[in-house]
């Protein structure tokens, strides 16, 4: 057999089994879900929740979540625990959240969690420590605190604290007061690092203190306390008050020069 056929051949042969390959080859998953996971404590019963966010894209009545499964160790006896996790009813959102009571937390849980959809597989495997909430404390105080004023706005910015107390943090607190002896709660954020305050008036004086909350509802002690005074822009000179005063050096100027020319000598 000469030797142009034979290497046709074996390019023939290599062909049809990368073909073959790409025919038996695993179909590429589109939407498979993913899912984060929170400790929630309940300071009214002193019990903990598991909260379980799941984003899943397109979800329809015939393409959806259908099973969670989920893993509990104590890290105390080493025993596991695999407790049956109800599933929303279909159509379900893109992002649902759903709640596993784990009641009273007396020691630290590992926890294992992965939620499957019915037409695309598995989700990777997302873990969270649950600590009993004797472990927990208050969190550290918010990091680098300042203040911008602007015209009727006053931007707050912060950093997370270095110590969330055990627990994540949920909120920030903000204070608020006109002097520096009557700063009171004025609003709760969520776990964001930025505020803007649009409810200020210019040239009115502002003092901001914020404080962290975790979810054990322990509050971080608050920082330092900042004054700022939000000014109209142009340097804190209004339209009427620059005519004001354009007026007034006007009028003076006028009395000045009246004033030299009555004392101006007349000429012989």
């Amino acid at each position: 057999m000469p030797l142009k056929r034979i290497r046709l051949n074996l390019l023939c042969i290599q062909i049809v089994a990368l073909l073959a390959m790409l025919c038996c080859a695993p179909s590429v998953t589109a939407d498979v879900p993913s899912l984060s996971l929170s400790q929630v404590y309940i300071p009214a019963s002193g019990e903990t929740n598991l909260e379980i966010d799941i984003i899943h894209n397109s979800p329809t009545a015939s393409h959806s979540i259908d099973l969670i499964n989920l893993t509990i160790t104590d890290q105390d006896s080493g025993i596991n625990f695999y407790p049956s996790v109800g599933v929303p009813a279909t159509p379900q959102s893109v992002t649902f959240t759903v709640i596993y009571e784990l009641g009273f937390v007396s020691s630290n849980l590992s926890v294992q969690c992965k939620v499957h959809c019915n037409l695309d597989g598995w989700s990777s495997i997302a873990s969270i420590t649950i600590y009993p909430i004797s472990a927990v404390s208050e969190p550290s105080v918010p990091r680098n605190f300042t203040a911008t004023a602007g015209d009727g706005i006053v931007i707050l910015e912060w950093s997370p604290p270095l110590s969330n107390g055990g627990l994540e943090i949920v909120y920030y607190n903000i204070y608020r007061g006109t002097n520096a002896t009557s700063i009171t709660l004025y609003e709760v954020v969520d776990n964001v690092t930025t505020f803007s305050d649009n409810d200020v008036v210019n040239e009115n004086t502002y003092f901001y203190r914020i404080s962290a909350v975790n979810a054990a509802m322990f509050e971080s002690d608050l920082t330092f306390t900042i004054n700022v005074t939000p000014q109209p822009i142009g340097g804190g000179i209004d339209l009427i008050t620059l005519a004001v005063i354009v007026l007034a050096i006007a009028a003076i100027a006028a009395v000045v020069a009246l004033v030299v020319v009555r004392k101006k000598p007349k000429s012989p």
